[in-house]
């Protein structure tokens, strides 16, 4: 994990899904920590100083495409954050148990809006119901003691 940004970190972690000939197995995952709330991007396996910083903070999880869930389900069931995500579309697996009513949350996005506040998703990405963000906002926080 790093920090690159005061209140901003990055880390990547294996998805256990894919097969590394196709694609690279290694994927990302980003926190922002605004000082009220704390968001997590596509998150897979966030470190423990991550899952500590949304003690005493609104707790929001954000999917760039329904297919990035990755360990959304278990943030949700060991914290309970809103999940913000774009709609899969009829037929598909991706965050069918979070929009069944089954676990979580549920916001749907699209580009355009429906974003927490500070989030802006611009316009559409690669596939349909994925999106490029590309504005975010956030404070400056100091760190932790």
């Amino acid at each position: 994990m790093q920090e690159v940004a005061t209140g901003l970190w990055h880390w990547q972690a294996p998805h256990p899904e894919w097969d590394a000939s196709v694609w690279p197995q290694v994927v990302s995952s980003y926190a922002v920590d605004d000082g009220e709330r704390l968001l997590l991007f596509d998150p897979i396996a966030p470190p423990d100083e991550i899952v500590a910083r949304a003690d005493g903070r609104e707790l929001v999880v954000v999917l760039t495409s329904p297919w990035h869930e990755r360990d959304t389900r278990a943030l949700v069931e060991k914290l309970n954050p809103p999940v913000f995500v774009t709609d899969p579309g009829e037929g598909s697996p991706d965050v069918e148990w979070l929009l069944s009513g089954e676990a979580g949350e549920p916001h749907l996005y699209s580009a355009g809006g429906g974003l927490p506040p500070g989030v802006e998703a611009a316009f559409p990405g690669r596939e349909p119901n994925d999106v490029v963000l590309v504005q975010l906002q956030a404070r400056s926080v100091d760190k932790p003691a």
